[in-house]
């Protein structure tokens, strides 16, 4: 299979309901119709092997605002597979005329496919390339998901304690939140993680905030209808008009409770004229402070990311929507 035939495109557009009191996006709705996207390639590949479910999503950047009114294309591709997993990259843009596009986010995700007993099954595919921009894809992909490898290993999944910039929120699980059957659509969740961090970073800045980035989210359990999540977000650095938030997923269910997502929310403050200077934040307690230099290592990763992104943000690219060729292929 190439990567052409895994290619998937849906437009939307941004109504009021969608966008915060700036009028632009909710970053979580950006989150939901992105991974809709992502997982429609995933499933692609798969077939009637299994289902296709969100494991890992790094490197998500939000560079150029949404606006109400806006026009916005999802397209994606799968440029790796390995037995059981499937990775796919996500671009995003913004119609401005013509053929002419705003770069709205980027992202890479994994995905596992399961059986119906919710184990990793073989997916049994193969990439081939024909075109040097499936060439590109492919290895620039594979190098990608090698390093994911790394970062999910170094990845710390105990239990945080309590800290002082934190909050705790709850929500049921129903039909609503799923795609088909009784499993929680990541989308869902991240709508769910988006919005209490969004509550978090509001609360501490006292300005309205908006999402940036979201870095190494990692899916551990899956969430079913009837269960419950209690969603943990708590502050883990500050610097002058942003800050990042970490926000755990619990399954609660009759068998116990299980930390089932974790990720990491860069939220920027906005005032009147543009990114507000933040509160000062200061660590005080042994858990502060790990939390603290865990964020900084996070940055300096975001920062070397988004160096090659950059010149995206200031300038549209041309698009063909006749075609299937990324207008960052070379960027991935």
């Amino acid at each position: 299979m190439r990567p052409l035939e895994t290619y998937s495109q849906t437009t939307r557009i941004v109504m009021p309901r969608h966008a915060n009191p700036l009028g632009v996006l909710f970053g979580g709705n950006m989150l939901s119709w992105l991974i809709e996207s992502s997982t429609s390639s995933a499933m692609t590949v798969a077939g009637n092997r299994g289902e296709v479910v969100l494991g890992f999503m790094d490197e998500v950047y939000f560079l150029n605002p949404v606006r109400i009114g806006s026009r916005v294309t999802f397209r994606s591709w799968v440029g790796h597979v390995g037995r059981s997993s499937i990775s796919v990259f996500t671009e995003v843009l913004i119609w401005r005329e013509g053929t002419r596009y705003d770069v709205a986010c980027a992202s890479k995700s994994v995905y596992v496919c399961v059986g119906s007993d919710r184990r990793p099954v073989p997916v049994g595919r193969e990439l081939e390339v024909s075109e040097r921009w499936e060439e590109v894809l492919v290895e620039r992909m594979g190098r990608w998901r090698r390093s994911a490898e790394d970062t999910i290993r170094s990845m710390s999944w105990g239990r945080r304690g309590v800290v002082k910039q934190q909050l705790v929120s709850y929500r049921r699980i129903t039909s609503e939140d799923t795609i088909a059957g009784d499993l929680l659509f990541a989308g869902r969740l991240m709508q769910f993680m988006d919005e209490v961090a969004g509550i978090l970073a509001l609360r501490f800045a006292n300005v309205v905030t908006v999402t940036a980035s979201v870095d190494q989210t990692s899916f551990s359990a899956p969430m079913t209808v009837n269960e419950a999540v209690r969603l943990e977000a708590r502050l883990t650095r500050v610097w002058r008009s942003s800050m990042e938030v970490e926000v755990d997923a619990y399954r609660l269910s009759e068998r116990g409770e299980v930390l089932a997502s974790r990720s990491y929310f860069t939220m920027v403050g906005i005032g009147a004229g543009g990114p507000a200077e933040l509160p000062p934040y200061v660590p005080v307690t042994p858990e502060e402070h790990e939390l603290w230099e865990e964020a900084g290592r996070r940055r300096e990763k975001r920062e070397r990311a988004l160096s090659s992104l950059r010149e995206v943000r200031e300038r549209p690219v041309t698009v063909d929507p006749q075609s299937p060729v990324p207008a960052l292929a070379e960027l991935v």
